[in-house]
């Protein structure tokens, strides 16, 4: 079967909303949820989002006087989600689709040096931290610096990221 096209394809492009973008803007994994998604397409363009996979029923919106349109309060759970939109100007349709990942799970980190419970008189200048995430993102190596955390009566002036999670903040 052929179809022929008069007219245009209409261009698509989405976005997830920088608003519920929590991690670094681009990456498509956020803390947030419900979240939002901005894009542009043709002018007057119907457009439906699909955000399950079982076909474009969960939205519709028509693209504004300058193409843009959105899609507010999408609620999605922990995980990756395939999220898919569908232009269509009356001639053809577009879809683009892209995978964002929800992540509500924060890092949590463990005493590694010196050694949690033992006594000691001893400064070793550090302490070292293991870091672990188990959510969808995992650690963020760009996120880890001195702010991490404090420790009574000291100045944290620098760290050392040793891989794997492992920090060192002297």
């Amino acid at each position: 079967n052929v179809k022929l096209i008069s007219g245009s394809v209409p261009s698509l492009n989405f976005v997830l909303d920088p608003a519920s973008d929590s991690g670094a803007i681009g990456d498509d994994v956020t803390s947030v949820d419900p979240v939002s998604f901005t894009g542009t397409t043709a002018v007057g363009a119907t457009v439906a989002i699909d955000l399950d996979g079982d076909g474009y029923d969960d939205g519709t919106a028509t693209a504004a006087a300058d193409g843009s349109f959105r899609f507010d309060n999408q609620p999605l759970l922990d995980g990756n989600h395939l999220i898919s939109i569908r232009a269509d100007n009356g001639n053809a349709q577009t879809i683009a689709s892209r995978s964002v990942t929800i992540d509500r799970q924060s890092p949590g980190g463990s005493l590694v040096a010196p050694t949690a419970g033992i006594i000691t008189n001893a400064d070793l200048g550090y302490v070292e931290i293991q870091w672990t995430d188990a959510g969808k993102a995992g650690v963020d190596r760009a996120s880890i610096d001195i702010s991490d955390i404090r420790v009574s009566g000291v100045t944290i002036d620098s760290i050392d990221d040793r891989g794997n999670g492992l920090v060192r903040y002297r």
